[in-house]
């Protein structure tokens, strides 16, 4: 019997795909802060809560932006603001980032998403626990996804995607008169 399922864990709520798209977002916008705080301890490389915390108020102090504040770390002068250990995990995701957000104007949305999960890890995070290979092939068909706007050129891919991913909806999709059960 041909079924329609409304309102289970809906594909772009899944973990693994909210982690690509935020990775895809900051390296769009670095000055994303929700995505920022999404992923920059995910896969895990020592950034937890009370770094981040620090860092939001250092900025705050510097009165500037938190990607910004990210790459102030990358430098002297952190006054002593964070740990040794805190400070070298801030620069390596800062120089990690940096890497992606100049490669923006570069790549298309495919070939962006390829250089996150290649550069972050994300992979063999993801192969790491119990249903990893369910999560890895989420994130395969999100590739997919990505590959369907590639054809709009290079500048304007990622935020095409972008752009159509924040726009996806289950209910969107619904169609009353259609020949199958509503679940």
């Amino acid at each position: 019997i041909p079924y329609r399922l409304i309102g289970g864990t809906r594909f772009y709520q899944r973990r693994e795909v909210k982690d690509i798209i935020a990775y895809l977002r900051l390296a769009y916008n670095p000055h994303d802060i929700v995505s920022l705080r999404r992923i920059i301890n995910v896969p895990q490389r020592g950034i937890g809560q009370r770094t981040m915390d620090d860092l939001v108020k250092w900025a705050n102090e510097k009165g500037s932006a938190v990607y910004d504040a990210l790459g102030l770390t990358t430098g002297q002068g952190l006054d002593g603001s964070f740990s040794s250990r805190g400070s070298k995990h801030l620069k390596d995701f800062y120089t990690m980032m940096k890497g992606l957000v100049d490669k923006n104007k570069e790549l298309s949305a495919s070939e962006m998403m390829e250089l996150v999960i290649e550069r972050t890890g994300y992979q063999a995070y993801v192969l790491g626990d119990e249903d990893g290979e369910d999560r890895w092939e989420n994130i395969q068909e999100l590739a997919t996804v990505a590959r369907e706007y590639d054809h709009v050129g290079v500048q304007e891919s990622l935020t095409s995607f972008l752009e159509g991913v924040a726009l996806v909806s289950d209910i969107d999709s619904y169609n009353e008169n259609s020949d199958a059960v509503t679940l």
